[in-house]
C-alpha cells in the first residue's frame, strides 16, 4: 500500500509541480530578476550559459520527462502483485489533491482582480502569455 501512495501521492505528484514550478520561475519571475537576484547574491551575474539552461534547456527537458513518464505510464505494484482497480482511483484521488491548487489558485487570481467578465479572463490570459514571453523567445542580457 505504502508503493502505492509513494507512486501517485509523492512522486508523480511532486515531479509535475516542479515542472509548473520551473515554468513559473523562468518565465512569469523572469530569466532578468533571477539573474539580478544572483548579483545581489554573488556580485556577479550570471553568464549566457546559464541563462539559456534556465529559459530553454531545463525547462524542455523537464516537459520532456513529464511526457514520458505519461506516455510510458505502468501501474504501481506491490512485489509483482497488481493492485486493485479501486486501489488505482483512490491513488488518482490522492494526486488530485495535490494538483488541484494549481488550477484553483489561478481561479482565486482571477476572482482577486474582481474581472470576471470574458474580457477580464481574456486579459488575464493576455497577461501570462506576455509574461511567459511567447511572442520574442530571447535571452535577455
Amino acid at each position: 500500500m505504502l508503493n502505492l501512495v509513494d507512486s501517485y501521492g509523492a512522486t508523480f505528484v511532486i515531479f509535475i509541480l516542479a515542472v509548473l514550478e520551473i515554468y513559473t520561475f523562468c518565465y512569469m519571475y523572469g530569466i532578468k530578476r533571477i539573474s539580478d537576484d544572483a548579483k545581489f547574491m554573488l556580485g556577479f551575474y550570471p553568464n549566457k550559459f546559464y541563462k539559456i539552461c534556465w529559459k530553454y534547456v531545463t525547462p524542455a527537458i523537464m516537459t520532456s520527462i513529464a511526457i514520458y513518464s505519461l506516455v510510458y505510464y505502468e501501474k504501481p505494484t506491490d512485489n509483482g502483485r497488481e493492485f486493485p482497480m479501486q486501489a488505482h482511483i483512490l491513488g488518482w484521488f490522492i494526486a488530485s489533491l495535490g494538483l488541484m491548487w494549481v488550477p484553483i489558485m489561478m481561479i482565486a487570481r482571477i476572482v482577486k482582480q474582481k474581472d470576471i467578465t470574458l474580457l477580464g479572463v481574456s486579459k488575464l490570459i493576455f497577461i501570462i502569455y506576455q509574461k511567459f514571453n511567447l511572442i520574442f523567445l530571447c535571452v535577455e542580457n
